[in-house]
């Protein structure tokens, strides 16, 4: 990986190495289960539920979508069904749980609260 070419523009991040693999940990957790996702998203036939996305951004052939829950904190009728009969349906709410943990992280470090090596 390069380094970042515009110096002052981020102020360095020490953390302990303790915090450091438990950020780690948390961020292997989120790409594995973006990797499920995707691997689910495939064997079902690459169709996309439009009724629980929402197009935000398309450039050349590439579209983003958002989740129509993120954008109105609600669950359509198809994602409350989904789950209610999902067994790992406190899913959500870890990788939520792991960018509200980020975000504090990265405030608490930019007003100079971080932890030293």
């Amino acid at each position: 990986m390069g380094r970042f070419r515009l110096p002052d523009t981020l102020p360095e991040i020490q953390l302990s190495p303790e915090r450091q693999a438990a950020l780690i940990a948390e961020v292997d957790a989120v790409v594995q289960h973006t990797l499920e996702l995707r691997g689910a998203f495939a064997a079902g036939g690459r169709q996309l539920d439009k009724e629980a996305r929402k197009l935000v951004k398309t450039k050349d052939d590439v579209r983003a979508y958002r989740s129509r829950r993120a954008l109105h904190g609600v669950a359509s009728h198809h994602e409350r069904s989904d789950m209610l009969s999902s067994s790992s349906s406190s899913d959500s709410t870890s990788h939520r749980s792991t960018m509200d943990k980020i975000t504090s992280i990265a405030s608490s470090t930019s007003s100079g609260d971080s932890d030293t090596s």
